[in-house]
């Protein structure tokens, strides 16, 4: 999740520094200033998302047909 972050602009702003999200242990949470800028992150999210479980299934793809 932190990569699918890096580039993106959005969040708050608290003393010129701008705050997207805030993460402790297992759990995030985002900050947005509208609906739309919601909308961007939650498909920003899901599309890096969908790339990770393509590439997991690849490997496991991978492991199955290597192993003996």
């Amino acid at each position: 999740m932190r990569q699918s972050l890096e580039n993106w602009e959005g969040g708050i702003k608290i003393n010129g520094i701008n705050i997207s999200n805030l993460r402790y242990a297992d759990n995030t949470t985002h900050f947005v200033t509208s609906e739309a800028e919601m909308a961007e992150l939650l498909k920003l999210l899901e599309t890096n998302y969908v790339i990770d479980m393509i590439a997991n299934l690849g490997i496991e793809f991978h492991r199955l047909m290597t192993s003996p």
